[in-house]
């Protein structure tokens, strides 16, 4: 029991009477808290005609630390007891004659001191003020601070101000415009916003993350974007789960999250030896049985091509790259290395041409006892495993390793990402090993027998490359090998060529040896590949990370173009944001199709344009950056940020999938859903939450 409890209850003793006069001399927000105590226990008493020191109905009065002016405390003591106030709950809209407004949101609760309406008194919940200029100042105080306005706009909870014009003098601190503040620290608005979305992406209740601590594709189970369920997981997601843990040990300092992420990544995504017992057979002088590659859907399973694959001159035994897919909850039902019922399988969907879309595709264990799956590709029934590097997801794992180096602290410990930059080389090869094309290829395989009788093993490079692929930040990050020295040369040439009139990026290229063949959607094509407005802001934001880095001049134009480009097709408004969701295609120029408000991309888009700014000292650039930050921030909701997205493919869901043995649809071959009534949804895809996170960082940093 409290001092002040025990008094106005009747039991304190002398000696604590003694302290509370002492205490009431001495400290104005101690005295302010005994008068407000007081008066709700003479209140109390009144309604309840009991005696006010026996009263037990005392409302709790949580502990204070109010900042006010220094003033005798048995004045300050006097003016509490005598006044009036009321109590007004949000919502509601509270006007003065000046034009000062404040908006007590709903939940809100705030007491106007009748014979000074100026002073107020937040007790919980959020509100937004503009105050005119004030004369005298507006003074508003909270259970944990005071805040002190002349004229500004904010927003205000019990611990927290965000300053939006103007100045405030908040718990002893000048708070200015873009930042935000509580009694011990000040931070940018955006570092406020990044670590809001790291605390609901780590929340478990959210459900961003699996049991064994996985990093889910999305929030929700009911989605068709590459992955074809929202609880698989990717090796991009995990590669975002790295870039996320990165940001948040340069703010906080507190690298063992990003060291924890990465373990996660070794321990789940990367094939171990047991899942790969016939690696030891892999004979680089003979690395494939090249086998033909389809066009269409149809014409699988495919046999040998009748060529010859070249030795394999990485000659690597091992590789430490992750599978792209992988079962968090075991959805299909195939297990790990076919027990069909361990969490964390690998499995795998594409694998039937440039035709497959999603919609179409059989999904399929990644160790294979045959005959069951194998033989609807390839014209073998052999045992095996087969694994899948999607190199974007390293290039992008490395891309945040670069920056975890420069933001920690010398000797801080951090995993070492070399070993996985050496594995990716292999993307830089074409899928014949006939030479190194240099560029990151859009996936290489690897697999080998099930059993170790008769062994056999095999290994493939890369033959298509997208634009939306290519990594300078890290090819940068390893530059001090020469296949990625020779790979950066390669890619700053790759945007030049590709880089339309316009100021976008075409497509990329398909690959024999050393002959690049252009093609405005290399790899697939239901959708067109570079149909999706998102690969310009993924790989235009390493571009100009690059730039910003290394002072290229080579990089400079290619970027400034880009730029220029999107100042003409992103609109920002007070109101809101659209950017460009699809892209159509003429050779190698563009026009935007449609629009969205994509959360992610938009991340992505203000993050790109935020390094241009710091690298160029574009003002336009910056401020279109904050208004399409400022804009996702208003679709912000209790998992993070999402806005309406209307899913006209779900259509689909009934589609017809070729099948060797007989057409299917595909919900048959995944049982688990039902057809979805609904076109429109909120999704909390985890790639998206972060984009927008680090989005905000980077975008105060930057500053």
């Amino acid at each position: 029991m409290s001092l002040i409890d025990r008094y106005l209850d009747g039991i304190a003793t002398p000696e604590e009477i003694a302290e509370l006069d002492r205490r009431l001399a001495a400290d104005p927000a101690f005295a302010d808290r005994f008068a407000r105590a007081s008066r709700r226990d003479q209140a109390l008493a009144v309604q309840f005609q009991v005696d006010a020191g026996a009263a037990r109905f005392r409302a709790f009065a949580p502990r204070r630390r109010v900042w006010i002016a220094a003033a005798a405390a048995a004045a300050v003591l006097a003016a509490f007891l005598l006044r009036g106030e009321r109590v007004l709950r949000g919502p509601h809209v509270q006007r003065w004659e000046d034009g000062t407004t404040i908006t007590l949101l709903d939940g809100a609760e705030m007491v106007v001191v009748d014979d000074d309406p100026k002073i107020l008194e937040l007790r919980a919940g959020e509100l937004e003020a503009d105050v005119a200029p004030q004369k005298n100042p507006m003074v508003l105080r909270t259970p944990e601070a005071e805040a002190v306005v002349i004229g500004t706009k904010f927003r205000l909870s019990t611990t927290r101000l965000e300053v939006r014009e103007g100045r405030v003098r908040f718990a002893g601190r000048d708070v200015a415009a873009g930042q935000v503040a509580y009694v011990d620290r000040i931070v940018a608005v955006e570092v406020d916003r990044f670590l809001d979305l790291y605390r609901k992406i780590h929340d478990p209740k959210n459900g961003y993350f699996s049991r064994d601590g996985v990093p889910y594709h999305a929030v929700e189970t009911l989605i068709v974007d590459a992955p074809d369920h929202g609880h698989l997981t990717t090796s991009e997601t995990f590669s975002y789960w790295l870039w996320l843990e990165a940001a948040y040990g340069r703010i906080t300092g507190d690298w063992a999250p990003y060291r924890k992420a990465w373990a996660k990544m070794e321990e789940v995504a990367i094939p171990t030896a047991a899942d790969q017992p016939s690696l030891g057979f892999y004979n680089p002088e003979k690395p494939m049985t090249p086998m033909r590659d389809a066009a269409r859907i149809e014409d699988y399973p495919v046999g040998e091509d009748g060529s010859k694959a070249e030795a394999d001159p990485l000659r690597a035994r091992e590789l430490y790259v992750m599978h792209w897919l992988i079962d968090a909850d075991n959805v299909y039902g195939f297990g790990r290395r076919g027990d069909c019922a361990a969490r964390n399988g690998f499995v795998n969907t594409f694998q039937r041409g440039p035709d497959e879309s999603v919609w179409e595709t059989i999904p399929h264990p990644s160790w294979d006892p045959g005959p069951s799956h194998v033989g609807l590709f390839v014209k073998s029934d052999a045992p095996q495993w087969r694994y899948v590097c999607a190199p974007d997801a390293e290039a992008r794992a490395i891309q945040a390793a670069y920056w975890a180096r420069v933001w920690a602290k010398p000797g801080t410990p951090l995993p070492d990402e070399k070993r996985m930059g050496d594995s990716l080389r292999y993307a830089l090869h074409d899928k014949r090993f006939r030479g190194e094309h240099g560029l990151i290829g859009w996936a290489f395989g690897w697999g080998g027998s099930i059993g170790a009788k008769d062994g056999w093993a095999w290994r493939s490079g890369a033959s298509q490359a997208h634009f939306g692929y290519q990594n300078p930040m890290a090819a940068w990050a390893l530059k001090d090998s020469p296949a990625w020295a020779r790979s950066l040369e390669k890619q700053l040439a790759m945007y030049a060529d590709l880089q339309s009139p316009e100021g976008a990026i075409a497509g990329g290229y398909d690959i024999d040896g050393a002959a690049l063949t252009f093609n405005p959607h290399p790899v697939f094509q239901d959708p067109p590949s570079n149909e999706w407005f998102g690969w310009q802001a993924w790989s235009m934001d390493r571009l100009a990370q690059y730039l910003l880095v290394s002072k290229d001049p080579r990089a400079k134009p290619v970027v400034e173009r880009w730029a220029a480009w999107i100042k003409t097709v992103v609109r920002a408004t007070p109101g809101g944001y659209a950017i460009p969701a699809t892209l159509a295609w003429n050779g190698k120029s563009v026009r935007v199709t449609a629009e969205t408000q994509d959360v992610g991309v938009a991340g992505a888009t203000a993050r790109a344009l935020a390094f241009w700014a710091a690298a160029a000292g574009d003002v336009e650039a910056r401020a279109l950056a904050k208004a399409l930050l400022d804009g996702i921030w208003a679709h912000r909701d209790a998992l993070g940020v999402s806005n309406p997205e209307e899913r006209a493919d779900y259509a689909r869901f009934d589609q017809t999938v070729p099948h060797p043995k007989g057409e299917t649809t595909f919900l048959k071959l995944r049982p688990w859903y039902a057809r979805p009534g609904a076109r429109t949804f909120r999704y909390h895809r985890f790639w998206a939450q972060v984009e927008v996170a680090v989005a905000n960082a980077e975008f105060a940093r930057l500053q």
